[in-house]
Parts: C-alpha cells; sequence; structure tokens
C-alpha cells in the first residue's frame, strides 16, 4: 500500500531531479520518521540511527538523478538506499566492536498517518510475532537476528556461526517456516 498518491511521489522526485532543496525538505518530512524506524531497528541506538538518517538523506539528495520510477515508488527506493547504507555501515570494520547480538528486539515502526484501528492491528501482529519468535530455539533465533537484524548474508552468517552454509540456510528456512505457520494460525498473514 503506498502513503501517499503516485503523482505527488512523481511531482516530488521530478522536483528532487531539480535540486529543489524545498523538495528534500518535503522527501524527510514524509519520509523521515519511516527511515529512523527502519535504521533504528538495525543498530539499536538512538545517536547512531540519527547520524545514519542524516548520511541517508543526504545520499538520496546526491543520487536523486539515479531513482527510476519505472522500478519502483520513491518511498521504495527510499528505504532501499537506507537499507544498503545500513548495511554497508554494519559491515565496515569499525562498526563491528559496537554491535551487540544478544537477542531480537521487534518494534513496530510508527506512522503518524495511521488510524486508531490500524495502529491496534499493527501493534497486535508484532505482539504475535515477538511471541512467535520467543518460542523459536535459540540457534534459529540467532541465525535471524544476524541475517535480518544486523543485515549479513547467508555466507556471512555461515561464518560469525562458524557452521556450514547448509545448516545457516536450513536453520533460516525452518525458522520462517515456524514464523509463517505462528501467524497463519493466528490469522495474522
Amino acid at each position: 500500500m503506498e502513503l501517499h498518491p503516485p503523482g505527488e511521489d512523481a511531482s516530488l522526485a521530478r522536483a528532487l531531479k531539480q535540486r529543489n532543496p524545498r523538495a528534500m525538505a518535503q522527501l524527510y518530512d514524509r519520509y523521515g520518521a519511516l527511515v529512523y524506524s527502519r535504521v533504528y531497528s538495525m543498530v539499536r541506538n538512538q545517536a547512531l540511527a540519527e547520524d545514519l538518517v542524516q548520511e541517508i538523506f543526504f545520499r538520496v539528495w546526491r543520487r536523486a538523478s539515479r531513482f527510476d520510477e519505472a522500478r519502483g515508488s520513491l518511498s521504495t527506493w527510499v528505504q532501499a538506499v537506507a537499507r544498503n547504507h545500513v548495511i554497508d555501515y554494519l559491515r565496515s570494520k569499525g562498526s563491528r566492536l559496537d554491535r551487540q547480538t544478544d537477542s531480537i528486539d521487534l518494534q513496530p515502526m510508527v506512522d503518524s498517518r495511521l488510524t486508531c484501528e490500524d495502529e491496534a492491528i499493527r501493534f497486535d501482529l508484532f505482539g504475535r510475532l515477538s511471541a512467535a519468535v520467543g518460542r523459536l530455539n535459540l540457534n534459529q533465533r540467532t541465525v535471524l537476528q544476524l541475517a535480518f537484524q544486523e543485515g549479513l548474508s547467508h555466507p556471512e552468517v555461515a561464518r560469525r556461526l562458524q557452521q556450514p552454509l547448509g545448516t545457516v540456510k536450513t536453520r533460516i528456512r525452518r525458522a520462517l517456516q515456524c514464523l509463517r505457520a505462528a501467524m497463519l494460525e493466528c490469522g495474522g498473514a
């Protein structure tokens, strides 16, 4: 579901490509909270997330000419830039020392445009998902955390855990199957 009509995003994208500073402010107003939520969920540090969000929007500004609306929405592109930037940061040597890998901490992203009913449904689904994650075994939770929260590739997870790649892939697949089954059982997917 698009948060804004495609025409609004298309005109915003054109203005960004024309280097209109007001467009950048509008883009930040529109997607800043969404990007921050995504970044924070990956780094779990408020100050770091705020710094990365600034870097991400600067990167979006510099790369606005690369946006192609035929390939996807502006929201999707901005989120992809954010995800890639955070993964690059997390993979850098310096950031590996700062990360903690204790647990998967699921937190719903807040979006002020949702209705109270939408928010209630969303928080209910996150609660169910958190409970389902809690029922996974330690090995499954660990591989999901490394793959999805830290953004490591399957081979990187295997190296980190000193496990065979096939074992890691199987654990990820089974964990996702368990989560899917739990969500379907609750009627949440």
